[in-house]
């Protein structure tokens, strides 16, 4: 999947209504939020605040972020939102993805054969 501007969160409101709505699954790096919304295709967010570090670094983390969903995401009905945490900028590419693979299993994004 893209992860072109259609499948992007963009306004205040979609990111309200996933953390009213969504079901949240962290670790130590990151948290994810996930919400069926039926008939609609698959959006995503990232929220990557200063506590990260400097401009360079935040969106580092986004570039990472976004390489690492591009494989892993379903084609519709989900909307999702991840929330870096700052022991995210220390670790390697490899292991955020992992990271992400086992939240979205845990949440029931995707499941185990479809990486």
């Amino acid at each position: 999947m893209n992860l072109n501007r259609s499948h992007r969160m963009r306004r205040p409101a979609e990111f309200q209504e996933i953390f009213s709505k969504g079901n949240r699954n962290s670790c130590s790096i990151m948290s994810v939020w996930v919400y069926l919304k039926p008939n609609r295709p698959t959006k995503v967010g990232f929220s990557v605040g200063k506590r990260i570090g400097n401009s360079v670094k935040r969106n580092l983390v986004k570039r990472r972020l976004k390489a690492s969903l591009k494989n892993l995401l379903p084609n519709n009905n989900w909307v999702l939102m991840v929330s870096a945490h700052p022991p995210i900028i220390d670790v390697e590419f490899q292991t955020i993805e992992t990271k992400l693979n086992d939240l979205l299993i845990g949440a029931g994004v995707v499941f185990e054969g479809d990486m």
